[in-house]
């Protein structure tokens, strides 16, 4: 395999970084959808979860709403040369339609498809399958008008394919597992006060002046939270006290010091691309079956 150079793979990385900071028990869709479209530059972004393209979510720009329904009754979808390619292969590579052969979309249907979606901005389409387990055939559309994707952005998405679909795969296996256990949340009324100072975004020194202890003292206060609370860091400390109603409702802190030095803002991570989010809007869509012309 050639060497594979792509300055976009590294915003993916930084993506999946933010992603992966606390288990996901959700497909994060939107981040992916944004991340799709700072990456390929669509005019509009599918997320289906069958091959029915009316079952899933859409992301588009500008804000208009094709005639989905009267795609599906009248088998314009049947025509598309993606899910042609999916319904007759199972292959499960990432494909642009230009690539499909001739053999499964013949020349007249994909005339035919490509006249329907000119309207609305949508002329060439890449696919990223994320399972192909048949019914629930999973994956990313991305669409766009003018020319075909370039070769650049096929090989991107193959290259990104697997790492997207092992995160789906990572969201399914723990919604299937049960949360884990808080262990023993007995905290003593000065653990709770201290973590309670945490949350505040106190360090150790700041919260034994606010007690009148040593920060060494403190220290062993976290120590005894950390093993009853199952966790291993000050942030995960506070978050799961909060979830177990431990502490006062209110907002997680924005910064949670370590023994020594500040860490950067906590709550920015997973926001770096939520604002860009505000030109797309998305849409819910049940759907059925697609009828696929023999």
């Amino acid at each position: 395999m050639g060497e594979f150079r792509d300055a976009r793979l590294g915003d993916w990385f930084d993506l999946l970084g933010d992603l992966l900071r606390a288990p996901l028990r959700a497909p994060p869709l939107d981040d992916i959808a944004e991340g799709m479209r700072r990456s390929f530059q669509p005019v509009a972004v599918v997320w289906s979860e069958s091959l029915d393209p009316l079952r899933g979510q859409i992301w588009q720009q500008p804000h208009r709403s094709p005639p989905l329904e009267r795609w599906r009754a009248d088998g314009t979808f049947g025509r598309d040369p993606l899910i042609r390619w999916y319904a007759r292969t199972a292959d499960p590579i990432a494909q642009a339609d230009h690539l499909v052969p001739a053999a499964i979309a013949p020349r007249r249907d994909l005339e035919m498809w490509t006249e329907e979606m000119r309207p609305w901005g949508v002329e060439h389409e890449i696919a990223i399958p994320l399972s192909m387990e048949w019914p629930r055939h999973k994956a990313f559309v991305i669409a766009r008008h003018d020319e075909a994707f370039p070769a650049s952005d096929v090989a991107l998405a193959r290259r990104i394919q697997p790492v997207l679909a092992g995160l789906l795969f990572q969201v399914q296996t723990l919604a299937r597992t049960p949360e884990p256990s808080l262990g023993n949340t007995d905290l003593t009324p000065r653990e709770t006060a201290v973590l309670q100072l945490l949350s505040d975004g106190l360090t150790a020194a700041a919260a034994g002046r606010r007690l009148q202890v040593s920060p060494r003292t403190i220290e062993k206060h976290i120590e005894h939270i950390y093993v009853k609370l199952r966790v291993d860091s000050r942030v995960s400390a506070v978050r799961t006290a909060m979830r177990a109603g431990l502490l006062d409702a209110g907002l997680e802190p924005a910064r949670l010091p370590s023994t020594n030095t500040e860490t950067p803002d906590a709550g920015r991570a997973g926001s770096l691309l939520d604002s860009r989010r505000a030109s797309y809007r998305v849409d819910a869509l049940d759907g059925h079956s697609v009828r696929i012309p023999r």
